[in-house]
């Protein structure tokens, strides 16, 4: 993994690092600006994690009065405006930590944002976190930690803050106001007048890499979250991937069971179909029931029946079939007496064959029952 850590300006020197299992593996050194990245190219196939200096970054601690206030950074921007002196529209607001007290955020001009990210992009550097340097050195309650880069020092006064300064002040600041902290200064250096612990080693980012692995405090957030090019990480990449495949399995699923919906519709209609036409023959087989002595033709006797009503001058209510009897029923106004039921002029079965009887329906009307043998 190549860890790089860049200035407030181009043409600031890079500082890098490769780390590796093995220790005889682990590289590292200084590059004299960000335009000299292609010597690294053989690490650049991977997402980088970047590191930038804390020089231009404010780090804030607020205290929560209201816990929907941690999902609004408009909110909290204007919380803080007047803390920076600024037009607060001017910088990226960026959650730290939060807990059920503070809320920690660092502020950075958006300028300077969009600046590392086109150095980044334009160098062809896959970023895949972006990290104040000084939240990279450990932190040690009660402690200082610090490490020289050329002529400043990069200090973590706190969990979740640190500043930079000069070689000359950072020893004026300490003697003035915290003269009884301890400093576990990282890197070989000569410092006076500084209660101080070295830990030393050559490389800067010896420390800060170490600790690189455990820091989620990535300045990537907001409308910087999936900048175009660099900011594409490996998980984003992965998650995108993975929601391309669910939604094609949906969509796989949704097909079938669309598919297997019509299968069973058209199942269900061969089914009737054929049980209909095994009830309702087709048009040639129907024309040869007036054929058929054995028949029971309703639809010709029917079409004639209605016709037959209309010149007696009779009024149907209702009529309805009996397959099982072989028979229509005919509900009517009442029947004169002399009135006779007959069928002259039917083309259908012969007359005789077909039984006609007549009975008091109990709703006041007469039935007329037309029956098959």
């Amino acid at each position: 993994m190549l860890t790089i850590r860049l200035g407030n300006t181009e043409y600031d020197p890079v500082y890098w690092r490769v780390d590796a299992k093995n220790d005889d593996e682990i590289k590292y050194g200084i590059l004299s600006s960000i335009s000299e990245i292609n010597k690294l190219n053989i690490y650049l196939k991977n997402s980088v994690k970047v590191l930038v200096s804390s020089r231009k970054i404010i780090f804030r601690k607020l205290t929560i009065t209201n816990v929907k206030v941690i999902r609004s950074i408009r909110s909290i921007s204007f919380a803080i405006e007047k803390s920076i002196a600024d037009d607060i529209d001017k910088f990226h607001v960026s959650i730290l930590k939060y807990d059920e007290e503070f809320l920690y955020v660092a502020i950075v001009e958006h300028e300077l944002m969009e600046l590392w990210l086109y150095l980044l992009r334009t160098n062809g550097v896959i970023i895949e976190s972006l990290i104040p340097d000084v939240l990279i050195l450990p932190f040690i309650n009660g402690e200082w930690s610090a490490v020289k880069l050329d002529e400043e020092w990069i200090v973590r006064n706190n969990e979740v803050s640190g500043f930079l300064v000069s070689d000359e002040l950072f020893e004026k600041i300490y003697s003035f106001w915290y003269s009884s902290t301890l400093v576990n200064i990282m890197n070989d250096c000569d410092v006076k007048n500084v209660n101080w612990r070295v830990i030393r080693n050559k490389d800067p980012l010896h420390f800060m890499a170490k600790d690189i692995q455990s820091c989620n405090s990535s300045l990537l957030t907001g409308k910087y979250k999936f900048h175009d090019g660099a900011g594409i990480t490996h998980r984003y990449i992965s998650r995108v991937t993975g929601w391309g495949v669910l939604l094609s399995l949906i969509i796989c699923l949704n097909t079938w069971h669309d598919g297997y919906k019509i299968a069973q519709a058209t199942d269900m209609l061969d089914v009737y179909s054929n049980f209909y036409y095994s009830q309702f023959p087709i048009v040639n087989e129907s024309g040869d029931l007036s054929r058929n002595e054995s028949s029971v033709d309703f639809i010709n006797l029917l079409s004639y029946l209605l016709g037959y009503f209309d010149d007696k001058d009779l009024d149907i209510v209702s009529f309805h079939f009996s397959k099982e009897d072989k028979a229509i029923f005919f509900d009517v106004d009442r029947i004169d007496p002399s009135m006779k039921m007959d069928f002259p002029e039917w083309a259908g079965n012969e007359n005789e064959k077909i039984k006609i009887s007549q009975s008091y329906n109990e709703s006041g009307k007469d039935r007329v029952i037309f029956k098959y043998p």
